[in-house]
């Protein structure tokens, strides 16, 4: 059955009351809302409306932002771990020092969004849209960036160990003091240290939290997994979008990428 959408006032009024069991917010139109420090752990917000709200502090751990409108919110310091936001909008949001450790970003709009200082350790950006992002001293150690579109985005000093940018979109990105390790994937003909990133030293290296409880000192094996899941995400969203049965996904380039994700954007 479909979910149906519910008014801004109930919507909040179950939240600041910490009764979410007893309302749908799938849908909840929370455009300006006040949420800060909100407890929204494992919240369904899918396709919620959640624009310009000021989310700051919110705890959103394992929360279903799938489709959701968070253009312009304020997430700064927001506790996203394990979160859901796939194909999410949130265009020149501010997620500055979040936590979106092992989330899930892949086909989301992240134009102009700020993740300073975020931590994004193990999350999934397949095929995410981060143009002029600003990923400044971000974590993205292991983190699963395929196809990802990071056009213009500033990545100076952010950590890259183990992340894997096959065919990533890295024009005009800025990457001074990024650092990078022997496991760090880059798309083919791609010299960081052309780019201004540097090799990991072992004086910088530390030990980073773990990926599922498991053990970090094998990033082969735990990049594998990721990689897996991401793929599995691709093919069945794929079949959902009705490519039919076997057929092959077709990657467009990032110029048709781009004309599309602006369109639909502009229609949100």
């Amino acid at each position: 059955m479909e979910s149906q959408s519910i008014d801004n006032e109930k919507a909040l009024v179950a939240i600041r009351g910490g009764s979410l069991e007893t309302v749908n917010l799938v849908n909840a139109n929370l455009a300006s809302a006040n949420l800060e420090k909100a407890d929204l752990t494992a919240a369904n917000l899918t396709r919620a409306h959640l624009k310009c709200a000021n989310l700051e502090g919110a705890v959103l751990r394992q929360a279903d932002l799938s489709g959701a409108n968070l253009q312009e919110a304020n997430l700064s310091g927001a506790d996203l771990s394990g979160a859901n936001l796939s194909g999410a909008t949130l265009y020149a949001a501010d997620l500055t020092d979040g936590d979106l450790f092992d989330s899930d970003l892949s086909e989301s709009f992240l134009i102009e969004a700020a993740f300073d200082g975020a931590h994004l350790q193990g999350a999934n950006l397949t095929d995410a849209i981060l143009w002029d992002a600003n990923l400044q001293r971000a974590n993205l150690s292991m983190a699963i960036l395929l196809e990802a579109d990071l056009s213009r985005a500033c990545l100076v000093q952010a950590n890259l160990a183990g992340a894997d940018l096959t065919r990533a979109t890295l024009d005009g990105a800025q990457l001074g003091g990024a650092v990078f390790d022997e496991m760090t994937l880059w798309p083919e003909g791609y010299d960081p240290l052309r780019h201004g990133a540097r090799p990991k030293t072992p004086t910088s290296q530390r030990v980073q939290p773990e990926l599922g409880g498991g053990d970090l000192g094998n990033t082969e094996a735990i990049r594998e997994r990721l990689r897996r899941e991401a793929e599995e995400v691709r093919r069945l969203r794929s079949q959902n979008q009705g490519n039919g049965e076997g057929a092959p996904v077709e990657t467009p380039s990032a110029q048709a990428r781009r004309r599309s994700w602006m369109n639909k954007l502009r229609r949100r």
